[in-house]
Formats: structure tokens, C-alpha cells, sequence
């Protein structure tokens, strides 16, 4: 029952989903219909105004639910990576990562090894200005995997990809979801994620118009 209002404009009105562990999900909408601002509350850049963020976890075989009530408590489970990142300087990729990487704590291993698994290790000393967009993104998803996050939140990631790049990232994000990170994705549309999303969500000013896995979806909206 998340609602985000800014001024008398309501961006995300009582909306209720649920992401399941290890899943491919993906938030789609027209531009304006509320992905950017629900993403950033359950980042915890934006503050949640009404509703409740709840985790669930398994201990002993026993279900453990968590009110997530502050913005520290979303970071510790939540990695994000916004739509753009202005990747620029002749700082090269592991000094940009040294840096961002203070801030959580992560120790130099699991910088190489973050900078290896997206893809970056035969760049890892190139100036950022040297990076290509698709490079850039891949050094954002890096950043954003540096706290080990349970869930990836991700806006709009293939924007400004060309489509071997954008092939080559969406394989990226399955092989994490196949290690266990759940998957949100927020998108204008689908091309290139047919086959490896499990659930949609459509958006429509900032309400949830539906939501199911993409075949029951497809079915629902022909016979509406």
C-alpha cells in the first residue's frame, strides 16, 4: 500500500507487489507512470510517505518478516542502479570502484571480483572517458552489487545500448538472477527480456494496472 505524493500530484498511489527470491522481474510503463519514483523508495533515496516495505526470510525453516522502516535498512538488502550515470574522467575503472567502494565497506577482493563478473577486468585501468555506454553501464551494475544486495532494482538499463550490448547485459542479469538476486527491472518496453523475465507489472499513473507472469498477462489484456 505504497503512496508517494509530491505537492497535490499523487506519483504512486496504494500500490501493493511482492518480488520472490532469485526472480526476473520486470516494472513496465510509459514514461511519467511512476517506475523512476517506486524504485527510488524501495532504494531509499526517496522516503516512504504511506505503506510498509516488508522483507521475509527463512530461518530454521521458519518465516521471518522485517519492516524495513529506514533508509539504512532498505541499502542493507537493496542494490539500485539509476537510468544514468555519468561515467567521465581519466580516473580509471578500479579507482572509480576504490572510491564508491569506501563508502560500503568492500574490500579490494571484492572489487576485482565485481569488476571481473560484469565483464570489466580487460578494462579495469582505462580511463572512464575510454568507456563505451555499454561498458558504463556495466561499471554502474557493478557499483550496485558492491553490498551484496538481495534484490537489484535497475532503471531503465538498456537505454542507450546498442542491441549485441544490450543481448550481452540482459545474459548478465539472468546468470545473477541464477545465483540468487532477484531482478527488478524497470523498462518502456520488453524487446530483448522475452524468455528470461518470470512476472510483469504494468504501470499507469503510478497505479498497478496488472501483474502475472508474461503469458497470463499477454491473455488477460486480449480479452480485455
Amino acid at each position: 500500500n505504497v503512496t508517494k505524493k509530491f505537492g497535490e500530484f499523487t506519483a504512486i498511489d496504494n500500490l501493493s507487489l511482492d518480488i520472490y527470491k532469485n526472480e526476473f522481474f520486470s516494472l513496465l510503463g510509459p514514461s511519467g507512470c511512476g517506475k523512476t519514483t517506486l524504485l527510488r523508495m524501495l532504494a531509499g533515496i526517496l522516503p516512504l510517505q504511506k505503506g510498509n516495505a516488508v522483507f521475509t526470510s527463512k530461518q530454521n525453516g521458519q518465516s521471518i518478516e522485517t519492516k524495513l522502516t529506514s533508509s539504512i535498512e532498505l541499502r542493507e538488502i537493496i542494490g539500485h542502479m539509476p537510468e544514468q550515470v555519468r561515467w567521465q574522467g581519466k580516473k580509471s575503472v578500479h579507482d572509480a570502484m576504490i572510491e564508491i567502494a569506501a563508502m560500503r565497506g568492500s574490500s579490494e577482493h571484492r572489487i576485482l571480483g565485481l569488476i571481473k563478473l560484469v565483464g570489466l577486468n580487460t578494462r579495469i585501468d582505462s580511463p572512464l572517458d575510454e568507456l563505451s555506454q555499454g561498458m558504463r553501464q556495466r561499471l554502474t551494475l557493478a557499483t550496485a552489487l558492491l553490498g551484496s544486495p538481495d534484490i537489484l532494482l535497475l532503471d531503465e538499463p538498456f537505454n542507450g545500448l546498442d542491441p549485441v550490448a544490450a543481448q550481452a547485459f540482459a545474459q548478465l542479469l539472468q546468470e545473477l538472477s541464477e545465483k540468487g538476486v532477484s531482478i527488478v527491472i524497470s523498462s518502456h518496453q520488453v524487446s530483448g527480456l522475452i524468455g528470461i523475465i518470470d512476472r510483469i507489472a504494468l504501470l499507469h499513473r503510478g497505479q498497478l494496472l496488472i501483474e502475472g507472469e508474461m503469458k497470463s498477462v499477454e491473455k488477460e489484456l486480449e480479452l480485455s
